[in-house]
């Protein structure tokens, strides 16, 4: 498109007939400030009176983005490059205009997408960071940074091993399960590690999730506790512990369990039936009316609490 010092259109290409939604004999004679928004419509006209005065460019010889008016009244993005033409002595200028519609649109598209991520990102409670080949964070989630006491800014071109102890560091290279310290509190954290790909699929990095998993380890610990305590008591103080069941009929049992039955340590479970063969018979009907009714109630088994004699292969003994 091409407009004279005071802004009016002398020729405008089939391109701009489109873009703008004008036929050449609208557009031909009109100021181009038809084609422009409020804010920009003003500043052109100042552009091309303050370089007709000073030579100071503006818009002239300086490409820029700015906003286009389209006949129906819509507004879209394009890049204007304007330049000076001398005719016949006379300052013409020659807009060159690329439209930028379909690269915004990608453009927010992309940022969305990014804006989508982030929020899915940071909406998890388990930390997420993304490290390159020298360990230097490339991105963390709200969690990680939480845990640290930081915010997600302050790690990112870091390396990811400042914030760990020396110790932890060493371990974290290559260990699932990572003990650490963190703002004054012992934690554990199981950690998953992938590949971090760039868009050729070569590997530039590593990505880690990894999950608090603090509790379990202390569940862990304490279960493991009791199972000791649980061997003790079998080895000491003739206890047993027996697991039922009840649909198939089977019960697993403890080393202890099997000693009190009068069976070899190494058995780990009998039948119903079994069982009950060791139990005097009179007995049988309030048992199985107990785990009757403590199975349709989803109850424990609450057998009255009184000895009840069992029968072993050379002797008999109560059991509790």
């Amino acid at each position: 498109m091409r407009i004279d010092a005071g802004g009016i259109i002398e020729v405008a290409n089939p391109c701009a007939e489109r873009l703008f939604g004008y036929t050449q004999p609208e557009l031909l004679g009109q100021n181009v400030a038809i084609l422009m928004p409020g804010p920009w419509r003003s500043a052109h006209e100042g552009y091309l009176m303050q370089y007709l005065a000073t030579r100071d460019p503006k818009v002239i010889g300086v490409g820029r983005s700015v906003l286009g008016l389209h006949k129906t009244g819509t507004t879209f993005p394009f890049n204007l490059a304007v330049s000076e033409i001398i005719v016949d002595g006379v300052s013409k200028f020659v807009g060159f205009i690329l439209d930028l519609t379909t690269q915004k649109q990608a453009e927010e598209a992309l940022a969305q997408e990014r804006a989508l991520l982030r929020s899915i990102i940071d909406s998890s409670l388990n930390p997420i960071a993304a490290v390159d080949r020298a360990g230097v964070l490339l991105l963390t989630n709200q969690a990680y940074a939480t845990g640290l006491g930081l915010v997600p800014a302050d790690l990112l071109g870091k390396q990811s091993n400042t914030f760990l102890p020396a110790a932890v560091a060493s371990i974290n290279q290559a260990a699932f399960r990572t003990p650490i310290v963190l703002q004054g509190q012992a934690r554990a954290f199981e950690t998953t590690k992938s590949p971090l790909r760039d868009a050729t699929g070569h590997i530039i990095g590593v990505v880690t999730m990894a999950q608090d998993v603090t509790q379990l380890s202390q569940m862990a610990d304490a279960l493991a506790r009791a199972d000791q305590t649980r061997v003790l008591g079998e080895q000491f103080a003739e206890i047993g512990f027996w697991v039922l069941d009840y649909a198939r009929g089977i019960i697993e049992i403890s080393p202890g369990f099997a000693r009190i039955l009068g069976l070899p340590d190494y058995t780990k479970n009998i039948t119903h039936t079994q069982l009950r063969t060791l139990i005097a018979p009179e007995f049988h009907a309030a048992i199985d009316a107990e785990f009757a009714a403590a199975f349709a109630q989803a109850r424990p088994f609450a057998f009255p609490p009184k000895p009840k004699p069992i029968w072993r292969a050379s002797a008999s003994c109560w059991m509790d």
